[in-house]
């Protein structure tokens, strides 16, 4: 199921800033074909929480485009 990011925000009880700083430097979701806006899925979770625990540890984002891009293209 494809959610906007406030809808995911919402069912997964996590910031919308934080959806939306991740989804706008393409770690999470995907542009729709259509209308160029960012739809997310169940899948987007577990990176999410995968994101959250790179940057806890102090990896810069920059580093971390790199990380997911081999794990998560």
């Amino acid at each position: 199921m494809e959610l906007s990011i406030s809808e995911f925000a919402h069912r997964y009880d996590v910031e919308m800033a934080s959806v939306e700083t991740y989804a706008k430097n393409g770690l999470i979701g995907h542009l729709t074909a259509e209308s160029q806006a960012v739809v997310l899925d169940d899948t987007d979770r577990f990176w999410l929480n995968t994101i959250d625990s790179f940057l806890e540890t102090g990896t810069p984002m920059s580093e971390l485009k790199t990380v997911l891009k081999r794990c998560h293209p």
